[in-house]
């Protein structure tokens, strides 16, 4: 199963809910869709309650999100 983001955006908050494996595969379609979602953004919600698995390669991509909503003044949670 590959991983699903489904996003919510109230007020300067935007929650991503994944769902599925987030391994190498699927970094580049985190990377893009964390990106798109989290522009202008001041904080960022991410639910993994649905996720089977996590790489290597997703704990990454987590901390170049982190990373990113730093740079732009936000802040990134885990749920």
């Amino acid at each position: 199963m590959a991983l699903t983001i489904t996003s919510v955006t109230e007020g300067n908050t935007v929650t991503l809910t994944l769902a599925g494996r987030f391994s190498a595969l699927e970094t580049a379609e985190f990377d893009a869709a964390f990106t798109e979602k989290t522009q202008g953004m001041k904080q960022a919600l991410l639910d993994f309650s649905n996720v089977e698995y996590i790489a290597s390669a997703g704990l990454r991509a987590l901390f170049r999100a982190n990373k990113a909503m730093a740079r732009q003044g936000g802040e990134m949670k885990l749920l």
